[in-house]
């Protein structure tokens, strides 16, 4: 059985494609078991049929779901490197304050960008390197900057509990990504990714009810907006629109629509033999539900 964090020898299989258009590499573990790897993210690792690679156990969630992280052809956790500059700009941080950001590029032309920590004057020319530390990868890309602490920002707020959260904006954050600045009922700022929430129809002015969850025993603390569709534990009926082979042998994968007309892909063991099947909402992370069928 794999252990999280542990490294072990994966031998690459064939690229697939899921319903929803992501390309994935199947990898055949020591332990004889087939896993997914998601193909663009490492397409720069020249990952081929037969090949031998070494993967870190990044996680293994609750539903037993292993994501694996190959180790990067060039960069290793814990070594320095020097990295070029390409520019700066500033972004929005984890507390929703503007900070200047320094853009950088890796190896193979990946921008990263990471919290300066300094004045404007003192940001390092566009051109030069300087020397950053490689703290992890993360799908297929080195993580250059420490989180920050969640202490001050989360102080009075109780984990899986409901609060109110009032969006503030829409900025842009560290990584380049959209999302929502939000306050807490003390006033403090948080931010949110739009993407896992743009259908939610909360804007600016929105005030929403979200939970203060975790996504991984040692994950920092997420704030989860309340699903305006389901809840935990809900059993549901969806349309069946597609049936495709599964990546282990005897199963298969099946595309969901549900009555809102949202999609959502299921492992099965076997076919349905209707074209409506029953699901209970196991848990809803980051704006989707997790499905068990019954």
């Amino acid at each position: 059985m794999l252990k999280e964090g542990e490294e072990y020898i994966f031998t690459a299989g064939k690229e697939i494609e899921t319903p929803d258009g992501k390309l994935y590499r199947i990898l055949q573990g020591p332990d004889n078991v087939k896993y997914l790897l998601r193909a663009d993210y490492y397409k720069e690792y020249e990952i081929t049929e037969g090949k031998r690679i070494t993967c870190r156990v990044d996680k293994i969630n609750c539903r037993g779901e292993v994501f694996l992280e190959p180790r990067h052809p060039v960069y290793e956790p814990g070594k320095q490197y020097k990295f070029k500059v390409v520019s700066h700009e500033f972004r929005s941080d984890d507390s929703g304050n503007d900070t200047a950001v320094i853009l950088v590029e890796d190896v193979f032309g990946n921008k990263i960008a990471l919290p300066s920590g300094v004045q404007n004057t003192e940001l390092p020319a566009s051109g030069s390197e300087i020397l950053l530390t490689v703290e992890r990868i993360f799908r297929g890309r080195p993580v250059l900057y420490r989180p920050s602490s969640e202490k001050g920002r989360f102080k009075g707020l109780k984990y899986g509990e409901y609060y109110d959260f009032r969006i503030e904006k829409v900025s842009k954050g560290i990584d380049g990504e959209e999302i929502f600045v939000v306050s807490d009922p003390f006033g403090r700022v948080h931010t949110i990714p739009v993407k896992y929430f743009s259908h939610y129809n909360i804007n600016p002015g929105s005030v929403f009810k979200g939970r203060i969850i975790k996504h991984s025993r040692n994950s920092s603390w997420k704030i989860e907006p309340r699903n305006p569709y389901y809840n935990k534990d809900d059993i549901i009926s969806l349309k069946v629109e597609s049936v495709m082979p599964g990546v282990n042998e005897n199963s298969v994968i099946l595309t969901l629509k549900d009555e809102f007309g949202f999609v959502h892909l299921v492992n099965s063991k076997t076919k349905p033999e209707n074209k409506l099947v029953k699901c209970r909402v196991k848990t809803i992370r980051k704006g989707k539900p997790e499905l068990s069928l019954l």
